[in-house]
């Protein structure tokens, strides 16, 4: 409990990322495609995702995918 609440006070808890959801890097590695391939499709996918959020991963922030989301980029590289 002393840990957790040092490291919510600290800021290491902040912007983490609800469970689920997942930076592009890890949904190609999940799906077995290219990063490159992955991105393409977030990209011309635009608005049709709805709002992504940054969140905290590891060291660094990006945009996180839900789980909806991550449903429709995999429909998206099927088509593809």
């Amino acid at each position: 409990e002393a840990v957790r609440r040092w490291l919510d006070d600290s800021g290491h808890l902040d912007n983490l990322p609800p469970e689920g959801f997942l930076p592009a890097d890890r949904i190609a590695k999940h799906l077995g495609h290219r990063y490159n391939s992955v991105a393409r499709v977030i990209k011309n996918l635009g608005e049709e995702l709805g709002e992504v959020k940054s969140y905290k991963y590891k060291s660094k922030v990006t945009p996180g995918y839900s789980p909806e989301q991550q449903d429709k980029i995999k429909d998206a590289l099927q088509k593809a």
